[in-house]
């Protein structure tokens, strides 16, 4: 956390800041009993019922995969719903320039736009045009060059019949990949939207 000072400098910022937590913990349970101190390093204790949004959303995740392979359809949208919910933002978006957060950050974002692809996908099945359609919307919030999203939004666009949908939402893909990376759609993607067009 202090990479520019001596350790023992780093050592004291961090018991001071381990004082801090704990402080601001006690209020609302024992603190010694949540940050353990063990063999010269401090640890969160998780068996005192702490709870961690990221460690749940990636929980709901694998839950939603690992129904999804298993065809328990039903069990995988409500895995994935819980995911989606509890995807509260970029991982620690208070401080987005810290550089140890932002490998966390970028696979965090890219488990979310797993979860709602195919969360999106699951409700087009099942004729849910408008929650496909939000789903896929949210995810290309958080990346518009997201490829899976932008295909879920052109099949939900070719759905309810919205010929200058599809053409828009193309047009927005195009262009996302073009800052983004400075290429083209795939081959899936082309094809889907010139199915569209041609129905």
């Amino acid at each position: 956390f202090w990479p520019d000072v001596d350790p023992e400098t780093a050592r004291r910022n961090l018991h001071q800041a381990i004082y801090v937590v704990r402080k601001a913990l006690r209020a609302a349970c024992d603190p010694n009993q949540l940050i353990l101190f063990a063999d010269e390093a401090y640890a969160v204790n998780t068996s005192a019922g702490m709870w961690c949004d990221a460690d749940e959303f990636e929980a709901c995740a694998r839950a939603g995969r690992r129904a999804e392979r298993e065809l328990r359809e039903e069990h995988a949208i409500a895995a994935y719903e819980s995911a989606e919910r509890s995807y509260g933002g970029e991982f620690l978006e208070d401080s987005p320039y810290e550089d140890w957060t932002i490998a966390e950050r970028d696979r965090l974002r890219l488990v979310y736009l797993d979860v709602a692809n195919r969360l999106a996908e699951l409700k087009l099945a099942k004729g849910d045009v408008e929650a496909a359609l939000d789903l896929s919307r949210r995810a290309l919030l958080r990346d518009s060059s997201d490829e899976a999203a932008h295909r879920c939004a052109l099949r939900c666009h070719g759905a309810a019949g919205n010929r200058s949908l599809v053409i828009r939402q193309y047009e927005a893909c195009v262009n996302a990949l073009d800052r983004a990376y400075g290429l083209g759609p795939t081959r899936e993607t082309t094809e889907l939207y010139a199915a569209l067009l041609g129905s």
